[in-house]
């Protein structure tokens, strides 16, 4: 069974700010939460790894906005532990008012009160709000340590 797992998508829509990159949180959407034993944080976006849940990890999200510009850009990466971690996942506008989404998945060691989030950037200017039909995040153990 790969648990502990965890899944949301946001029922609220947030507003992120131009040039630095922000956790995604607002998570209360389609709430899964199988033996998280309260490591699954929808409301600011956190999975903290549980006691006894150590072991390897697959993640996975998708942010958006809408009304991007032309050639503006928004970036999603995963943190763990507050730092950036994995590939960063891009999309880039190529008109103006799109409505642009980007996703990404990620596999990682987890050990007990590790925490795993996703941020994501963007540059159009201003603060933007997410498209909340398109911000999500979840996870599952994979493995446990031996």
């Amino acid at each position: 069974v790969n648990t502990p797992c965890f899944y949301g998508w946001q029922d609220t829509a947030q507003s992120i700010n131009n040039g630095s990159y922000t956790r995604l949180n607002n998570l209360g959407n389609g709430v899964v939460n199988a033996d998280c034993h309260g490591g699954w944080d929808e409301s600011d976006g956190t999975f903290t790894c549980p006691a006894d849940s150590g072991g390897i990890y697959v993640f996975y999200a998708g942010v958006g906005v809408n009304d991007l510009d032309n050639a503006d850009q928004i970036l999603m990466r995963f943190y763990y532990n507050d730092g950036g971690v994995g590939p960063i996942s891009e999309s880039r506008a190529a008109g103006n008012n799109e409505d642009i989404s980007t996703n990404n998945t990620i596999i990682y060691d987890m050990a007990v009160d590790d925490t795993m989030e996703v941020r994501m950037y963007h540059n159009q200017g201003g603060a933007l709000n997410t498209s909340t039909t398109r911000c999500f995040f979840g996870g599952y153990r994979l493995s446990a340590h031996p």
